[in-house]
């Protein structure tokens, strides 16, 4: 009865540290997304507009709308919106214009 017990809370304190491991690796990733959507950027003092929609593994992509405001002169300091892909296999990011998504 005991070793079943011991064996019990050895397997609680395992899922714990996996689980704990898994938040670490998931901030990680966010936090590289987000700075590699930055870099990509042509925004200027781009920033997330809201969460991270991860695609499935076999795409392989992770996307993060932006919002900034452009630089141009032309443009004078307008508001702006791109869409960014994060490719999790190259670790880079893509951007794409995407004043078009609408607001709810």
């Amino acid at each position: 009865m005991n070793r079943v017990l011991i064996l019990s809370i050895a397997l609680l304190g395992f899922s714990n540290w996996a689980q704990a491991s898994s938040n670490e690796a998931w901030q990680a990733h966010e936090k590289q997304v987000i700075a590699s959507c930055q870099k990509a950027s042509q925004l200027k003092q781009s920033k997330p507009l809201g969460g991270l929609i991860e695609y499935p593994d076999e795409l392989g992509l992770t996307a993060v709308l932006m919002g900034g405001r452009y630089p141009q002169a032309q443009m004078k300091n307008q508001r702006g919106r791109e869409l960014c892909l994060y490719d999790k296999k190259t670790g880079k990011a893509f951007i794409s214009e995407a004043d078009t998504i609408s607001r709810p």
